[in-house]
């Protein structure tokens, strides 16, 4: 991911690449074995659009995204503040925070739920290095073994043959 709005994602599965999803700042890109598929609107660009923005909670105003305290409900045994989140085109999501940390440590959508863990510092910014995130009818778990801000990551990177 890159400033302002640029965002690759890659899985891979011994060394094959099963999927890519791309957002460059004018349209998203969705690489998988089902061939690939391009978008410049529509639910799947915005929803790309907004995956690409860093440190999208910050930017909700700018972004015209709504938000709404739901109250506090108890999530693995922690009270977490429930706030509904309306993206652009009506999409909503259930994002919840610890009370104790202000951490996000679930995310609810139309796509399923996606869990929080692990946060350690990195350069001053906490980052959960622990994701578990429904795919189908698969729950993933990603472990993130290594982070690195502001490299000077070329913009080349963000490009799809």
């Amino acid at each position: 991911q890159k400033a302002p709005n640029y965002f690759l994602q890659k899985m891979e599965m011994g060394g094959m690449t099963l999927s890519q999803q791309l957002f460059d700042g004018e349209k998203a890109v969705v690489v998988s074995q089902m061939g690939r598929q391009e978008f410049t609107e529509g639910a799947e660009f915005d929803a790309m659009k907004s995956q690409a923005v860093m440190n999208l909670e910050i930017n909700y105003k700018d972004l015209g995204i709504e938000k709404e305290l739901l109250g506090i409900e108890t999530i693995d045994g922690k009270p977490a503040y429930k706030i509904e989140v309306t993206y652009p085109g009506d999409t909503q999501a259930f994002d919840y925070y610890c009370t104790d940390t202000a951490l996000k440590i679930k995310t609810e959508n139309p796509q399923g739920e996606t869990v929080y863990s692990d946060y350690r510092e990195v350069e001053g910014i906490l980052v959960a290095h622990r994701v578990e995130m429904e795919a189908g009818p698969q729950m993933l778990e990603m472990r993130l073994d290594k982070i690195e801000i502001n490299t000077g990551l070329d913009d080349s990177v963000f490009v799809i043959e």
